[in-house]
């Protein structure tokens, strides 16, 4: 990859970890030169999913077609957690448990901020490897990505690419004072979650694959809860069957504690799914709409019975929901290179000779609800590709279904 620049757009946990993985993979390879940029239109890296993100390193509920690629993300959250500099508070899998109705006969403690009941059965959570402080894991992928020469362009947006000469060319324009700047690149990673195929569709207008973008708003509450949490009492958990009988999420709610802040972050995941794209202003000034509301409410109505106070100590507790999607109905993500034909405008590239630098435009999104736990495996599914190397997951699991002739 010597001599390229990798423009990767969004600056979350995915587009972090890609960035990160580019540049670690130069910084390993004395003979690789490879500038690497993430834009992002926030003013800060992972501001979006975080609050109803529960950190929880797991691969329950997950299509099973992902085995091999949370396979890989183990490896890399193995790497991070040995690496010293990773201060992420990671807590194992004996801190992540289940709720559910039964015997009342668990050896499991509950947490002093949890009523619990006597028909409740606390048990481990399985296929879980832990669970870790979100922002905590933000703040070290943004120094390992500064530490490694990645640049930052934040409080923008990319608005138009094209070619000049042999060289794509990105707009780049600074959402604050509108100044613009153009950048030439090799590679444009989209890696903006939900928006990624809008992003993709503007930029790209005369594209000709058909995109799906399978969408659902998280709500969430955060509340304080009247006794500190103390070390012990710092777990996350998931209740099976607390929300059952709403109409508008599904039955499980988890809670997580956060010792760090003394705060409980509470989530759901709502019934509905939108195939849509969802509009870029929905990332700076994001408005629920009738549903999502009924979406909180619900929640409120749900984990108000589980909260110290009701559902009138969340009536005064900081609310809210964050997007998430996946790019099939049956939850498998998009990972690949959008072929050079199928863009629908002349872009500078290689041919797909295994072993040549696989330059152009990147689509990277539809994690769901596993973005955070998939992300170290993203970044090295990514960085493999363009390489041209052996990527160890099946590309009929994250490559373009269009493309690989679905």
């Amino acid at each position: 990859m010597d001599g390229l620049t990798t423009i990767t757009v969004g600056a979350g946990v995915i587009g972090l970890s890609v960035a990160r993985e580019l540049a670690l993979s130069a910084a390993n390879d004395s003979n690789t030169k490879h500038t690497v940029i993430v834009i992002d239109i926030r003013d800060k890296p992972c501001t979006l999913a975080s609050e109803a993100c529960s950190g929880i390193l797991a691969a329950r509920k997950a299509p099973r077609e992902l085995q091999s690629l949370f396979e890989l993300a183990s490896e890399g959250w193995l790497q991070i957690l040995n690496d010293r500099s990773s201060a992420i508070n990671f807590k194992d899998g004996e801190n992540v448990r289940l709720i559910s109705p039964g015997n009342g006969k668990s050896h499991q403690q509950s947490p002093s901020w949890f009523p619990s009941q006597r028909e409740d059965t606390f048990s481990t959570a399985d296929d879980t490897m832990g669970r870790i402080a979100t922002t905590d894991f933000a703040s070290y992928l943004f120094a390992e990505c500064k530490r490694l020469g990645v640049t930052f362009i934040l409080d923008s947006a990319v608005i138009a690419v094209w070619q000049a000469n042999e060289t794509s060319m990105a707009k780049v324009i600074n959402l604050l004072d509108k100044s613009v700047q153009h950048l030439p690149f090799s590679n444009l990673v989209l890696a903006a979650g939900p928006w990624t195929t809008a992003i993709f569709k503007t930029l790209y207008p005369q594209n000709s694959i058909h995109l799906e973008n399978h969408v659902r708003c998280i709500p969430w509450y955060r509340i304080i809860p009247p006794s500190p949490i103390n070390s012990g009492d710092d777990i996350a958990f998931t209740h099976t069957s607390l929300a059952a009988e709403s109409h508008e999420l599904e039955p499980e709610i988890t809670f997580t504690a956060h010792e760090s802040s003394r705060t409980v972050s509470i989530a759901a995941i709502p019934q509905r799914i939108e195939v849509k794209d969802v509009h870029p202003n929905d990332a700076i000034d994001p408005v629920a709409d009738l549903m999502t509301q009924h979406a909180i409410l619900a929640l409120k109505k749900a984990a108000g019975k589980r909260v110290p106070g009701g559902a009138q100590k969340l009536e005064t507790s900081k609310f809210g929901y964050s997007y998430v999607s996946t790019a099939t109905e049956g939850g498998l993500p998009v990972i690949d290179r959008v072929p050079v034909e199928k863009v629908g405008t002349t872009m500078t590239g290689t041919d797909d000779r295994a072993g040549q630098e696989q330059n152009g435009v990147w689509l990277c999104y539809g994690f769901g609800m596993f973005g955070t736990a998939l992300a170290p495996g993203v970044g090295k599914v990514v960085t493999r590709k363009m390489r041209g190397v052996e990527v160890g997951v099946e590309e009929w699991v994250v490559g373009l279904k269009e493309a690989s002739g679905w």
